[in-house]
């Protein structure tokens, strides 16, 4: 399945990322969102405790942008979303709440 955390072209700011695969599933979705505008993949963290659950935690990182700190099982990793506008944040963090929800995420926060 290494496929399937590669992503390349689009919305994302590299020619070519790999992500964990927690992140992978929320990427996806957000690819298809149309209020994103860019997707700026950070650092692999890897070889980490063991936790039972996988997380994801959105935080305000300006007024057009979020940044998500995902951790899966052994690893993690920071995500930043850009956004079109201010006013596209409330939609963006609700729909990543469903997302988080129907894949069995912990949702964290300073939002």
């Amino acid at each position: 399945m290494a496929g399937t955390t590669k992503r390349a072209g689009g919305k994302y700011a590299k020619s070519h990322s790999t992500m964990i695969p927690a992140a992978a599933l929320i990427c996806k979705a957000l690819e298809r969102l149309p209020e994103v505008t860019r997707i700026s993949l950070g650092f692999i963290t890897a070889g980490m405790r063991t936790v039972a659950t996988r997380r994801i935690k959105i935080v305000t990182a300006n007024d057009a942008a979020l940044k998500l700190s995902i951790r899966d099982h052994i690893s993690h990793q920071e995500i930043y979303v850009y956004l079109g506008t201010a006013l596209d944040k409330d939609s963006a963090i609700q729909a990543l709440k469903k997302i988080a929800t129907r894949e069995h995420m912990a949702v964290n926060g300073e939002i």
